[in-house]
């Protein structure tokens, strides 16, 4: 299972398509709740393929909250504490934790940031 999550009213390239399959996008769409909870609680499908998601002056301010925390160095310091919670997990009968499948990175961050800058609003697929 895939999400697609196509611009609103793109602008350009960037913002008409960005797609992450379900272990990298439960992780994304998580961190963006961490970051911005007031605006990621409006989009109430965001971990299904209702088509839900944000029109483009939330889009484009959660792009900015994004890119300011990954220049800040927020972003990486959550990588390396979702890494460190994951290794901490039990192994039970010699088989990790399914969480271990969900992987998170500051690029996919920043992917995101940038394909919702240019997407005038998105919907998720």
């Amino acid at each position: 299972m895939g999400f697609d999550v196509i611009g609103n009213a793109p602008e350009n390239e960037t913002g008409e398509y960005f797609r992450n399959n379900v272990w990298w996008w439960r992780p994304l769409w998580n961190y963006c709740e961490v970051v911005a909870p007031e605006l990621t609680k409006t989009v109430k499908y965001a971990q299904s393929n209702d088509g839900d998601g944000l029109k483009a002056k939330e889009s484009l301010l959660l792009s900015k909250l994004l890119f300011n925390e990954v220049q800040s160095g927020r972003t990486a310091e959550y990588e390396a504490k979702y890494y460190k919670e994951l290794a901490e997990l039990p192994v039970v009968d010699d088989k990790p934790d399914w969480n271990t499948n969900y992987p998170f990175s500051v690029e996919n961050v920043k992917e995101f940031a940038e394909f919702m800058q240019y997407s005038g609003g998105f919907s998720i697929y």
